[in-house]
């Protein structure tokens, strides 16, 4: 794909209508290349790469699980899927999504090289494209250029009935958009990140990070049984079964966490607090505080939403690695967007 053809058809974008993620959006007036690359040859590029970061966890879950019913499994392999899962969901979470995404904090040139590498072992693409995708989903949430909105029939019908179509929008959103939705324009939303030289360098050796996030536990599964089986299990379990299971717990975020769930914030989008992902996506199921307050370090705003992702953050600050972070919304600022009564939740 040419730079020329990327911006061949910029338009205007006006940020008044970027709602919760305006922060991100083009200013008024100001030409802008496309959120989207509708392009033949990059769809099918995208679909490609798309079946098989799907695929190739999917076949290596269940050849795990067949070999943990035949020979059992023990603390090696459940140590080396919570390890890496710790490691890469924070890349994911403390990372691309609060650091590259929304600069909700600040730190070194170490830690942000931390961050886009253990976020990119999580096979989810490159920091910048991911930044980029996530802005986009800001920006247009819930509406038909959201990348992956599980309310595509309301969208297109501006009804949504509800056991089929509810269904094929949790589809779609927990995986099927990663198929059938156009590329995300970088130049259009991650244009900043861009010019940070360490950024494009994480972001170019994507496929190394996601090898390393294979071989590492691998490595580590030999040394402690000293075999190839060894090896295999932390490739399995360590590698591809964590790749499942985060990609799967993540992705929630954008499907069940924008359907099911409490809402007390007026928003312009769908998004919702699901207190059955709060804890395994590290905060980010908090969606409808994160919507309200895009770019607050903490997601988590009760005693009962924890946030191990604000929690990462606090530890790494106290250690002097974090330098600054967006503080969380006052109890004013949260009164002037509360929704009264609080939405229940979805059913």
């Amino acid at each position: 794909m040419s730079e020329q053809a990327i911006v061949a058809t910029a338009d205007v974008f006006d940020a008044s209508d970027a709602g919760d993620g305006a922060e991100h959006a083009p200013k008024s007036g100001v030409r802008r290349p496309p959120p989207m690359i509708e392009v033949a040859s990059v769809r099918r590029a995208k679909r490609t790469i798309a079946l098989v970061t799907i695929l190739v966890p999917t076949f290596g879950t269940a050849l795990a699980l067949g070999l943990a019913v035949a020979r059992g499994i023990g603390a090696l392999e459940l140590g080396l899927l919570v390890g890496m899962y710790i490691v890469t969901m924070t890349g994911v979470e403390v990372g691309f999504h609060r650091y590259f995404a929304h600069s909700a904090f600040k730190g070194g040139e170490v830690l942000r090289a931390l961050l886009g590498v253990a976020g990119s072992m999580a096979a989810q693409g490159p920091v910048i494209y991911w930044a980029a995708t996530h802005r986009r989903h800001h920006v247009y949430s819930d509406t038909k250029e959201d990348p992956h909105s599980p309310h595509v029939r309301k969208a297109d019908s501006g009804s949504e009935q509800r056991f089929t179509s509810r269904l094929a929008g949790l589809w779609h959103s927990q995986m099927g958009n990663m198929y059938t939705d156009h590329a995300t324009n970088v130049m259009a939303f991650s244009a900043d990140l861009r010019r940070s030289r360490l950024n494009v360098f994480i972001d170019r050796h994507y496929r190394k990070w996601v090898l390393f996030g294979l071989i590492l536990p691998a490595l580590i599964g030999a040394a402690v049984e000293r075999s190839l089986y060894g090896a295999l299990m932390g490739l399995l379990w360590g590698g591809l079964v964590r790749i499942f299971v985060v990609h799967h717990i993540y992705f929630a975020n954008g499907s069940f966490s924008h359907m099911y769930g409490g809402r007390p914030f007026k928003t312009d989008d769908e998004s919702t607090n699901n207190y059955v992902f709060g804890v395994p996506t590290f905060g980010s199921a908090w969606q409808n505080n994160h919507h309200a307050f895009p770019s607050s370090a903490n997601l988590g705003f009760k005693w009962y939403q924890p946030d191990v992702g604000y929690f990462i953050i606090r530890a790494l600050a106290a250690l002097g690695v974090v330098t600054s972070m967006n503080r969380a919304p006052t109890a004013q600022e949260q009164a002037g967007k509360a929704r009264i009564p609080a939405q229940a939740v979805r059913l």
